[in-house]
């Protein structure tokens, strides 16, 4: 099964879309090549976004054909 943290997407309230500059899975054998995933392994992934630093709100969302639905978190910098 596929699944790409590094496709997901955040956007700011105009519309504007930012990709992940960089990605860090913590659990290296839970991915094969990484992004097919092991199963009965766990990891956690981070995302890092630059964004310009004004932007006080933000969403992600999170799709992947690994997930049943898709994930929308809304951030607000403060």
């Amino acid at each position: 099964m596929d699944y790409r943290p590094n496709g997901f997407r955040m956007y700011t309230p105009d519309g504007t879309e930012y990709s992940p500059v960089d990605m860090v899975n913590h659990n290296k054998k839970a991915f094969r090549g990484g992004f097919i995933y092991t199963p009965g392994e766990k990891s956690e992934i981070d995302l890092v976004f630059l964004v310009p630093e004004k932007e006080k709100t933000l969403v992600l969302y999170a799709s992947s054909n690994a997930m049943p639905k898709v994930y929308t978190v809304k951030i607000e910098v403060t």
